[in-house]
C-alpha cells in the first residue's frame, strides 16, 4: 500500500493485524493476518448489495463489527467503491473479570 491511501492510513494503528481491500467483488490488497477463507467470508458478506450502493464521491464511512473470535475484532470501512477490513487486536478479556468479589 502506498502512503497517502486510505488503506495505508487504517494500518497505522498499533493495533492493526492486517487490512483487507476489496473492490467490485474481488480482493484488491492484503496485508497481513487475514486469512483466504477470512477474506472470502467479507467478499461474500460485503457483495450481499452492500458494494452496489457505494458510489464514487461517496463520503468515507465506517462501522466497528466484533466476531466471536477471540482477541480480534473488525472495522469495515467504505470510501468510493472500495471496502477496507481492519482487524485490529483486542485487549485480552478473562472470563474470571466478570465474577463478582467474594
Amino acid at each position: 500500500m502506498k502512503p497517502g491511501d486510505i488503506g495505508h492510513t487504517l494500518s497505522q494503528g498499533e493495533d492493526v493485524l492486517g487490512v483487507l481491500v476489496i473492490e467490485e467483488g474481488l480482493v484488491v490488497q492484503r496485508t497481513g493476518g487475514i486469512s483466504d477463507s477470512l477474506a472470502n467470508y467479507f467478499v461474500k458478506m460485503v457483495n450481499v448489495g452492500l458494494s452496489s450502493q457505494l458510489v464514487e464521491e461517496e463520503q468515507f464511512q465506517t462501522m466497528n463489527i466484533n466476531y466471536p473470535i477471540p482477541r480480534y475484532s473488525y472495522t469495515i470501512a467504505m470510501a468510493g467503491k472500495r471496502i477496507y477490513v481492519v482487524k485490529k487486536s483486542m485487549p485480552s478479556h478473562s472470563d474470571d473479570d466478570d465474577e463478582p468479589n467474594s
